[in-house]
């Protein structure tokens, strides 16, 4: 399975899911692939990946951030909206890659937002897995570092460091 978002920096962009060939019909010249389902999507894609995650208990889901805020989450298997609040808005860029930490409705998804070189309100999120924030910081305690709004364009890094469930 492929999930590739396509159209970088646009107005909107495809998130496309593609199911790759059993290893008997593969070749290196003609992969094959087989388009499963396709979005249409508000924003770009930029810098980070999709993620995936089972965020309600039906599988897994694709999760991916757009160049103008919007989040997404569809099932994998089917392109259908993972449950909740799915699309939202987070109010600035997402060019990270989601990480996620649990599955089914515990789940948390962690991405930064905000563009080093945009005037946008930039930090750290979290979500549940219905969407809603669970919370927000921003770098350095403040959205300014100096006289500019700073954007976090890396993705967080989850798993057991101190704690079962830390994130850096």
């Amino acid at each position: 399975l492929i999930v590739s978002g396509l159209a970088a920096v646009a107005a909107t962009a495809t998130l496309l899911c593609l199911t790759a060939p059993t290893a008997a019909t593969a070749t290196p010249t003609s992969p094959d692939f087989v388009e499963t389902w396709s979005h249409s999507v508000d924003g770009g894609f930029w810098f980070g990946s999709p993620g995936v995650a089972d965020l309600d208990g039906d599988g897994p889901s694709v999760i991916a951030g757009t160049t103008n805020g919007n989040v997404y989450a569809y099932h994998v298997s089917d392109g259908s909206v993972a449950d909740g609040d799915w699309p939202i808005n987070v109010g600035a860029p997402v060019y990270s890659t989601p990480a996620t930490l649990g599955s089914g409705t515990s789940a948390t998804i962690y991405f930064g937002l905000g563009a080093s070189g945009n005037i946008h309100e930039g930090g750290f999120r979290a979500l549940r897995a219905n969407g809603t924030t669970l919370w927000y910081v921003a770098p350095y305690g403040s959205t300014y570092v100096g006289t500019r709004k700073v954007g976090v364009m890396a993705s967080l890094a989850v798993g057991p460091l101190q704690s079962p469930d830390d994130v850096i």
